[in-house]
């Protein structure tokens, strides 16, 4: 599980359009899940919340969508 006070400085790094994990914005490697997103300018420290993510998406994660959320989880 990942420590929840390591994302709290990350107010200005927005989740899917700032290259902060990786080599490029998750939102090119996560084209799906990004399309879905409920927030797609969500910064990273609201993304993180009570030790899980809490990124919310227009419809259920099933299928190829669920793969892909279970490999960025």
């Amino acid at each position: 599980m990942e420590d929840s006070t390591r994302f709290e400085g990350m107010v200005q790094t927005q989740f899917w359009h700032d290259t902060w994990l990786g080599g490029c914005p998750l939102k090119i490697y996560f084209q799906r899940l990004f399309q879905i997103a409920l927030n797609p300018e969500l910064d990273v420290a609201d993304a993180f919340r009570d030790d899980q993510w809490v990124i919310q998406f227009r419809r259920q994660l099933v299928g190829n969508l669920g793969e892909d959320w279970g490999i960025l989880y």
